[in-house]
């Protein structure tokens, strides 16, 4: 019999929910989730279960203990599918493999041939493989799977988003599997080294189990490790270190200290731990997308985080756990980390979804990406011939970028080389670009020396890279010809000027540790995103003659809105050259002021003022009446009806950009938005109000003196009755007396307030009892009165 599991009490209802369309799993850590649900299923159904879980330790842990309960070895009824680890027979029904590795299988057999349910795993953790999975497989579920089950999993994320947008039932299992004891040992940043050893140490006399100690990173690790005591039995968890038989050797361990990154955060239980050590910080790769290098910035972990990591003490009995951070820092985490999706490189994301032929609009996002940066990852595609320029069709080419198995632009490189037959070239080069490991100078005499004497860890990733692709890897390297750098790397490339000011394509400068490189040109292999600078550690000095052969120089005139002034520009690719003050002709005029709005957002053309009230008008009548109005057009589409305006202007603030806007709307259309949402408005009083729009808050207001409202008994509406107009109803001195949209309530319930205490503050104005059958106007009472007939 197998031991009770807290999860065990929700298995009729998760089965129930299964039945129909899956459901949405919540149990603490610990609870047997990973462990225990598969083996229900596969009670229930002979095709294919697919478990996703977010790294590969994880998955080789996981299928290791769900195939040891069912007393079978790995590759029989439990398989593996990773990319260089692959164990499966005819008797796999239940396969365990990352999220990354199954965007490839759903991207080659969309219909998921054979499985029946797919579980998502430990999804609080919000990769952007995980969400771009989610995004997939209800596309699936909708084209193509109606009948697909889905299981999504999480011991800490809050399923409320989820279950509204997934319309999945809740299944919660609140079992706790055993009393844990915190404790708080606040540590300063600077000496936290020192802190942490001494709580180790405390863990230690306090415990006679595995003792599992958080860290942020494999050097913090090793330096850690290198200061406990030499009697202290030691297991490291990282993605660099080879940890296949991690739950054997702990199970015929002495009590030891396992030290380990976010990695061992959520996965299946280590045996033997009953304590955690937590320093409570975590790093993470932030991804410039114009250059793909990565910023690795280390921050405080989440309450959800923080969670998982305790409850790590507490699987297998009564558990201990030291955050060295204070109850007070404690209360202000945050409740999750944002999606990876918001700050991740999206080239992996644009192309499953070209493959897919799905629209980014049209796609199920539980949090969008950034528009940003999937702008730039969708120029850059383009720019690559991965993608048409909508982004949803793949081509030949982008189907190669999936299918390599590696970041896009090293896919993209390794590519370019395979067609010039230089390709074991081409994956010494990208194995170097991926260790981040830096190369000393003379930089290409010590990459080949490092090839041609098989440096250990160089080495050993060619030859990943090559498995992974199919290819034969040699044994020498040559170095890659700069034009084909250049050609597949333009987003890399680095300018030195004379004064040794080094810059890249996208414009971020370079800066160097040590004497900067010699004016000219360089590829940038290895740096680290600093913010205001990149820190470069590895340039690739790349010829003056392939420079002017892959890149051609160009003179072009531009317009500098900042100085109203024109400057010809010599470029070579983006970057400047020269540039100096030009007279243009008028061609050249049109042609950079054209350029110049191209790149402005619409709502900073010329004419701000008029612009914003063109604006706010047609943003409401657009949100009211939706599907009878486009949207306002780019700036490029703009452009085009911007042209004709160009050639009669002096200065492009002349420029009448609501002009512009209506030329493109047409004549019909713009009566017709002056119907809907008229500058002025008549009030009862005979003054024409001005009125004023303010998309934003979704309200039209006119101010006007509260007796030029009497006799009005309905509230005035805008755009087809669906928007009312707010009146500012003011005091004879202007003050507004109230904001008005409902002038039946006001008048019965608020006016006769307001007439109580201004009738004798204003007495020379009227102030009806019943102002719903006065008469509307601007006049005091002795005007009224020498109005009145005799």
């Amino acid at each position: 019999m197998k031991p009770a599991l807290p999860v065990d009490d929700i298995r009729d209802e998760v089965l129930s929910h299964w039945a129909h369309r899956g459901c949405l799993v919540q149990s603490p850590p610990g609870s047997g989730k990973t462990t225990r649900l598969p083996l229900w299923l596969l009670e229930e159904t002979r095709q294919e279960i697919v478990l996703l879980l977010p790294r590969r330790l994880p998955v080789k842990l996981a299928a290791h203990q769900l195939a040891r309960q069912l007393g079978e070895s790995v590759g029989q009824t439990v398989g593996i599918s990773l990319r260089d680890d692959t164990r499966r027979s005819h008797q796999t029904r239940l396969t365990v493999t990352t999220y990354g590795a199954f965007l490839r299988r759903l991207t080659r057999d969309p219909d998921l041939t054979g499985v029946s349910t797919v579980i998502l795993d430990e999804f609080h953790e919000r990769q952007l493989d995980q969400d771009s999975c989610l995004t997939l497989l209800h596309s699936c579920t909708a084209l193509f799977r109606p009948d697909l089950k889905l299981l999504v999993m999480s011991a800490t994320l809050a399923m409320d988003t989820l279950h509204q947008r997934l319309a999945l039932p809740k299944v919660a299992s609140d079992g706790q599997l055993h009393p844990l004891t915190l404790h708080y040992r606040p540590v300063r940043h600077a000496d936290w080294q020192s802190a942490l050893l001494g709580v180790i140490e405390e863990a230690r006399h306090q415990c006679d189990d595995h003792i599992l100690v958080f860290l942020p990173g494999l050097r913090d690790i090793e330096a850690v490790n290198r200061r406990l005591p030499a009697d202290c039995e030691t297991f490291i968890v990282h993605s660099q270190v080879n940890n296949d038989d991690l739950i054997d050797q702990l199970r015929h361990s002495n009590a030891a200290v396992i030290l380990s990154t976010n990695l061992a955060e959520s996965s299946v239980t280590l045996p033997g731990v009953r304590c955690v050590v937590d320093l409570g910080r975590e790093r993470y790769a932030r991804v410039d997308p114009h250059t793909d290098l990565t910023e690795l910035v280390t921050r405080r972990i989440s309450k959800s985080s923080a969670d998982q990591r305790a409850g790590r003490a507490a699987r297998e009995g009564p558990g201990l756990c030291f955050r060295l951070w204070s109850e007070t820092e404690q209360d202000a985490l945050a409740p999750d980390q944002p999606a990876e999706i918001t700050q991740a490189d999206l080239k992996p994301l644009v192309l499953n979804l070209a493959d897919w032929g799905l629209q980014r609009e049209d796609a199920f996002w539980l949090t969008p990406p950034n528009p940003g940066r999937w702008k730039v990852a969708l120029d850059q595609l383009h720019h690559w011939q991965a993608v048409d320029p909508t982004g949803t069709q793949l081509t030949d080419h982008g189907r190669t970028l999936i299918d390599a198995g590696l970041t896009p632009a090293l896919a993209h490189l390794v590519s370019l080389a395979k067609d010039l037959e230089i390709i074991s070239d081409a994956l010494w080069f990208a194995a170097l670009m991926s260790l981040e490991q830096p190369l000393p100078e003379p930089v290409l005499d010590t990459f080949l020396t490092q090839v041609n004497q098989g440096e250990a860890r160089l080495t050993q990733e060619a030859r990943r890279l090559a498995r992974s692709l199919g290819v034969s890897l040699r044994g020498k390297a040559q170095p890659l010809p700069d034009e084909l750098l250049i050609r597949a790397l333009p987003q890399r490339l680095v300018r030195v000027d004379a004064d040794a000011t080094a810059q890249l394509a996208s414009g971020r400068q370079l800066r160097r540790r040590d004497q900067g490189p010699k004016p000219g040109w360089y590829l940038l292999v290895h740096g680290q995103d600093q913010g205001n600078s990149i820190l470069a550690h590895t340039l690739w000095p790349l010829t003056e003659q392939a420079i002017q052969l892959g890149l051609p120089e160009t003179e072009t005139v531009r317009y500098r809105p900042d100085l109203d002034r024109f400057e010809s520009e010599r470029r070579r690719g983006t970057f400047v050259l020269s540039t100096q003050p030009t007279r243009p002709n008028t061609a050249q005029k049109i042609t950079a002021w054209g350029h110049c709005l191209a790149q402005t957002p619409i709502e900073q053309w010329p004419a701000p003022a008029s612009l914003g009230i063109w604006l706010d008008r047609y943003t409401l009548v657009r949100h009211h009446l939706p599907d009878d109005w486009p949207e306002v057009p780019s700036a490029d589409t703009l452009l085009q009806w911007a042209e004709p305006y160009l050639t009669a202007l002096k200065k492009l603030s002349d420029l009448s950009t609501p002009e512009v806007l209506n030329a493109w709307l047409g004549y019909d259309r713009v009566r017709r938005i002056n119907q809907l949402c008229p500058p002025r408005w008549m009030a009862p009083s005979g003054r024409e109000v001005l009125l004023s729009y303010d998309a934003s808050a979704n309200r039209v207001t006119a101010d006007l003196k509260l007796q030029e409202a009497f006799g009005l008994t309905e509230s005035p509406t805008l755009i087809d009755g669906k928007l009312a107009l707010t009146l500012n109803l003011q005091a004879p001195n202007g003050r507004t007396l109230a904001s008005v949209t409902d002038l039946p309530h006001f008048w019965s319930r608020v006016y006769p307030d307001i007439r109580k205490e201004m009738r004798g503050r204003y007495n020379k104005h009227p102030w009806p009892a019943d102002p719903m059958t006065a008469l509307a106007t601007q006049a005091t009472n002795r005007q009224l009165a020498g109005q009145r007939p005799l």
